[in-house]
């Protein structure tokens, strides 16, 4: 998404068709198991993919201080989503470890 090859207001829809794929080629190769471990394991790759993302959205909010130009707002605006969308995630990751006992 951050390379422009998934539009960010479709990122969602691009993480479900991901994941439904990928535990559909699991099954398709035989694998059996509970789908938690590797939702747990799909989310928190993807929340701390946000270490690349916040870092540029934070130099380009206290840039456009100075220059408000229409490609830095839009820019901006895309890096906005996706971070949201890796939170969201990170937030889901931190409840499946609560339901797999990953976390005491």
């Amino acid at each position: 998404m951050s390379q422009g090859h998934i539009p960010s207001d479709q990122g969602a829809y691009y993480q479900d068709l991901l994941f439904t794929n990928y535990i559909e080629g699991l099954m398709d190769a035989g694998w059996k198991g509970d789908i938690t471990l590797p939702r747990y394991g799909f989310c928190a790759s993807f929340a701390l993919r946000s270490v690349w993302e916040m870092p540029k959205l934070i130099k380009l909010v206290a840039n456009s201080q100075l220059e408000k130009g229409e490609i830095q707002i839009s820019i901006i605006e895309t890096l906005e989503r996706i971070v949201r969308l890796q939170m969201d995630l990170g937030k889901e990751a931190n409840n499946l470890m609560r339901e797999v006992n990953l976390l005491k």
